[in-house]
């Protein structure tokens, strides 16, 4: 849209639902095989995660939004590791409200495994008072660029100088769920990951935040894949046995 080139981890992004698409039509007898299935595509980039500290989530739930639905949506996403679409089709009849706060249920993209959220006070507080009608909770909310321009308005006057979106608000979840005790596995569940590499993005956040240490991402898969390499690179065995890690 903007004439820039995409970045590689677009590119595939696209590419991998395109191939989906094509194998579906190899299933189902359209091909005889799928012409994408040896294509070298880019390798993934760790780009940089923005998240929010303690202090920052504060200033920014006592400051005012100029839209209170977008401020609310965002808060329930730090609070949940929810992605915009998903807290747009949380419905009333799904949520259990209680003196402590609201807990509900989403299934998984695949539509079978369920995950199970609970919303603390103030927020579940301000979420029942939040219109009240049957349905969806935000059967209007849209994400465009005067959401966007809006987010960053209220993180200006928030005094907060960073870039405020949902996937920050995923991000900020992610990395306080880990630093309060969550092990990966069921991260990996709440934020929806198909691939647990996606996940281990987030302790290696979380390591260098504590330490300033950069955690090698090869350590990372074999400290929590459970499955050994053969051939372990020097450096990442060296890491390992910093972690007390036994081979």
């Amino acid at each position: 849209k903007n004439g820039n080139p995409l970045s590689d981890n677009t590119i595939r992004a696209y590419f991998n639902t395109f191939k989906t698409i094509l194998d579906q039509a190899v299933n189902q007898g359209y091909l005889s095989e799928n012409p994408a299935a040896n294509v070298e595509l880019p390798k993934i980039v760790n780009s940089s995660r923005t998240f929010l500290e303690a202090d920052e989530l504060q200033q920014l739930h006592h400051t005012s939004c100029a839209d209170p639905e977008l401020k609310l949506m965002f808060l329930i996403s730090c609070q949940t590791g929810l992605r915009f679409d998903d807290i747009k089709t949380l419905c009333w009849e799904d949520l259990n409200f209680s003196k402590s706060g609201a807990t509900f249920h989403l299934k998984n993209t695949k539509g079978s495994l369920k995950r199970k959220y609970f919303l603390p006070n103030p927020l579940s507080t301000k979420l029942q008072q939040h219109t009240q009608v049957k349905g969806r909770c935000f059967p209007t909310a849209k994400m465009n660029s005067t959401s966007n321009a809006l987010l960053k308005d209220w993180g200006v006057k928030a005094q907060v100088n960073k870039k405020l979106n949902f996937l920050s608000a995923r991000h900020t979840f992610a990395v306080h769920a880990l630093n309060k005790g969550m092990d990966i596995k069921s991260l990996q569940l709440q934020l929806d990951h198909k691939d647990i590499r996606s996940t281990l993005i987030y302790q290696e956040l979380l390591q260098r935040k504590k330490t300033g240490v950069k955690i090698h991402k090869d350590a990372l898969l074999e400290i929590f894949s459970g499955k050994q390499k053969k051939n372990i690179k020097p450096e990442v065995r060296q890491q390992l046995r910093s972690f007390n890690y036994s081979f």
